[in-house]
């Protein structure tokens, strides 16, 4: 997929500074920060539904992964590749199961299809 022509050169499509540190800025919801309880937000929501998840933007997988480690289904859809392979090293490490419940799809959010 190549880079939006509007798009900082590398800022999510390369192997950039900002993708190398994303995790070790954003590790995890803290509470005091801007997104403290995401990740049990996110969970209440899905147990409510009963379904599967769409993440949208789903990055290096701190949402998408901790949701399947809870048991859901999981599909994340990121544009980019590089933040992609930082989640794909993250379930490499997590329990067995997450493997099964979560996908990963490189992507655009703007069109794309998952024919399910």
């Amino acid at each position: 997929m190549s880079e939006p022509t509007n798009a900082i050169p590398g800022f999510y499509w390369h192997e950039s500074l900002n993708v190398e540190t994303y995790d070790i800025r954003h590790p995890v919801a803290m509470e005091g920060t801007p997104i403290a309880g995401d990740v049990a937000f996110y969970r209440a929501l899905a147990e409510d539904a009963g379904g599967p998840v769409l993440e949208l933007a789903c990055g290096t997988g701190r949402v998408a992964i901790a949701l399947a480690e809870a048991g859901f289904a999981v599909t994340g859809l990121d544009r980019s590749e590089p933040m992609l392979a930082l989640a794909r090293e993250k379930i490499v490490a997590a329990e067995p199961a997450v493997t099964t419940r979560l996908q990963l799809v490189h992507c655009d959010m703007a069109a794309f299809t998952l024919k399910r």
